[in-house]
């Protein structure tokens, strides 16, 4: 077995102590740096694109829809609720509104209240376009 001097003998001085871990920690990370790489080996994730960005650029783009049918629920704010007034408010009223203005809806663009349980069956039965 081989003893290492480490300076950390019983009795020894502070400012001693804290040379002796500094020096030790540097030679550690000395001998652990080269072994890893400077960048990382794997290739860099892809983005994952959900719409054709050529679509705009080849002047093929769908015409806006005639309407637009909506459906949320009542009892969900902040996202959708009935405010004191008995209006529809929230952050799928206005994101709904906002797509509306967006795909230039040229005929109604609405929202309609029903159950959460409904509502996919509404989508099925194409009672609804979006939710």
């Amino acid at each position: 077995m081989v003893r290492l001097n480490t300076g950390f003998a019983a009795g020894a001085g502070t400012a001693k102590t804290a040379l002796a871990m500094r020096l030790w920690a540097g030679l550690l990370m000395a001998l652990c740096l080269p072994g890893m790489p400077a960048q990382s080996q794997t290739a860099s994730p892809e983005l994952t694109l959900f719409f054709n960005p050529g679509l705009r650029e080849s002047g093929n783009v769908p015409p806006p829809p005639e309407t637009l049918r909506f459906v949320t629920v009542d009892d969900f704010a902040p996202l959708s609720a009935f405010d004191s007034d008995g209006t529809l408010t929230g952050i799928h009223v206005d994101l709904a509104r906002a797509l509306c203005a967006r795909l230039a809806v040229a005929g109604d663009c609405t929202i309609q209240v029903m159950p959460f349980a409904e509502i996919e069956t509404a989508l099925g039965n194409g009672q609804a376009d979006a939710a």
